[in-house]
């Protein structure tokens, strides 16, 4: 199905919009900086809130500025993986699946709320701008969107015909949120990064003008993954075949979603047992991403990371307890001789902390800090 109007222009992208914003939608960047640790940790993965925690506390401590350091963690924190139009999917699974070393980012969408309880609702402008200064920020390896598709399925194709006023209002909606997703993986590509789109094999957005343009660009191709071969199943267990068209500029990822049914007499190949049908409550229920697909875009990612060289050796560094008779110089000099080295990862090893793993850089900061201060005394 061809796009039934013109794209928007150029300039205006997404934000040519659904409604006029109110002075609530929009809040100074004052009161932002003013939000309490606990009520920022309502948004952050895991991973970045203790990082963000642990390491201003350490230099704190050792007589440095806390709120310079905060400000200077939150330019180099970079999370790896973030999704938009999507509750915690592949997100989550990066937090379980640690042996991957990917860490969990953003996950921004109407179920998910700010740091101001706000839900991230992109029909309003303001939501769609805080969202981009977000991802700007964080810089993810992999983005993966996933915008609603109803406006495109075959029912309210049937629609357009019985309530055409109706239908071009939702389809005027849907082309604002498909060219906010385009503008942020062309953002993602022009960082070097990737981007993974998904929508379902027959939706009509296949061929809006925003999406045949991202089709059209070097490095960006496509596969078709049938989700029952990841594990996709109804609330009784039958497998939902439910065939998913995955875009990406990542042939790595796409390798690991290229999957279709091969069971003969329409037999699920993975289960050996027949498709039930996806619709009513069924379809609901599959919105979600089964954890086996989550996996194999992460597994994607990682093969990515590898052949691009971004894997290092471990070392863990232990701080016992008790060990007080080496100095602190002795213990800042060995940290910083390894990073020097560029080994790898560092990982703390104190009491409530096993495991969580440090960025070198920040290391190097919070000794030099530490050593400076000691020099002053």
């Amino acid at each position: 199905m061809k796009s039934e109007e013109a794209e928007a222009p150029e300039a205006t992208l997404a934000d040519d919009i659904l409604e006029e914003e109110s002075e609530t939608d929009m809040m100074n960047e004052d009161d932002k900086a003013s939000v309490p640790d606990e009520v920022m940790s309502m948004t952050m993965s895991p991973m970045r809130h203790s990082t963000l925690q642990e390491i201003p506390a350490l230099t704190t401590s050792l007589g440095g500025s806390r709120s310079k350091n905060q400000a200077g963690l939150g330019r180099r924190y970079r999370a790896v993986v973030s999704e938009v139009y999507s509750p915690p999917r592949a997100a989550q699974a990066a937090a379980i699946l640690s042996d991957l070393d990917i860490d969990p980012g953003l996950s921004l969408d109407i179920t998910t709320c700010d740091e101001f309880g706000t839900p991230w609702d992109f029909n309003k402008k303001a939501m769609r701008a805080n969202a981009r200064r977000r991802f700007d920020e964080q810089e993810p390896e992999l983005l993966v969107g996933s915008p609603m598709c109803t406006a495109y399925s075959a029912w309210q194709r049937i629609s357009r015909v019985r309530s055409p006023i109706e239908y071009k209002k939702k389809l005027k909606e849907a082309r604002v949120h498909l060219k906010f997703v385009r503008e942020l993986y062309e953002l993602q590509m022009g960082r070097g990064k990737l981007f993974l789109h998904e929508h379902p094999e027959q939706a009509g957005s296949w061929e809006e003008a925003c999406i045949q343009k991202m089709l059209g660009m070097l490095g960006v191709s496509t596969t078709v993954l049938d989700q029952c071969q990841l594990g996709q199943r109804s609330s009784d267990g039958q497998p939902l075949k439910k065939p998913t068209h995955w875009m990406s500029n990542s042939e790595d990822i796409l390798e690991h979603l290229d999957r279709r049914r091969s069971g003969k007499g329409g037999l699920c190949s993975a289960t050996s047992r027949p498709h039930t049908t996806c619709s009513g409550k069924t379809a609901k229920e599959v919105a979600i991403y089964p954890f086996q697909l989550c996996e194999a875009i992460l597994r994607g990612l990682r093969q990515h990371l590898d052949k691009c060289d971004r894997v290092k050796a471990s070392i863990n560094v232990i701080l016992l307890e008790g060990a007080k008779d080496e100095s602190h110089e002795q213990e800042c000099a060995l940290i910083l001789a390894l990073i020097k080295c560029n080994p790898g990862c560092i990982y703390d090893a104190t009491i409530g902390q096993m495991g969580q793993m440090l960025k070198r850089e920040l290391v190097a900061l919070a000794r030099q800090e530490g050593m400076e201060h000691f020099r002053s005394k």
